[in-house]
């Protein structure tokens, strides 16, 4: 919120996957539940550079990736691409 303190949080079992991609579907999960909820305006943190870099940066990603779509979905929603 405008106070700096934490709205929301959650935790899944989303199986077995890399650090990267579980930091993808965090993030993609959060942006879903924030859109959801009528937000239009947020904040998304993460301590993954990796995960920051690849969200933002827009070069290709690996189209064989588990992760690729999810990827090019995001940035879509974030307005990167």
């Amino acid at each position: 919120n405008h106070l700096g303190n934490e709205i929301f949080s959650f935790v899944a079992n989303i199986g077995y996957c890399s650090v990267l991609q579980a930091e993808i579907w965090a993030i993609y999960v959060g942006v879903n539940i924030a859109w959801s909820w009528g937000l239009k305006k947020f904040l998304v943190e993460s301590d993954s550079q990796t995960t920051i870099n690849l969200l933002k940066v827009t070069t290709r990603v690996l189209a064989l990736s588990r992760i690729s779509r999810v990827v090019c979905c995001l940035r879509r929603c974030l307005g990167v691409d």
